[in-house]
């Protein structure tokens, strides 16, 4: 079973704040959230093996550079 993240969760894990992360999203810079329902205003979950990935791309870039 997946674990799932509520926003904050994942914000917190990241340091960002809820809404950059939600923009970042939106951009595709930052894993799809998971929705929850089908109204717009429905909760959402980030996976947190999708976060450990996107984390570890972060800092293999940053190697790199």
């Amino acid at each position: 079973m997946k674990r799932l993240l509520t926003k904050r969760e994942a914000a917190k894990l990241v340091s960002m704040d809820p809404a950059t992360l939600m923009r970042l999203a939106k951009a595709g810079k930052f894993p799809q959230p998971i929705k929850l329902g089908d109204s717009a205003n429905c909760h959402v979950r980030f996976d947190l093996d999708e976060l450990a990935a996107w984390i570890e791309e972060c800092c293999a870039a940053r190697e790199v550079s």
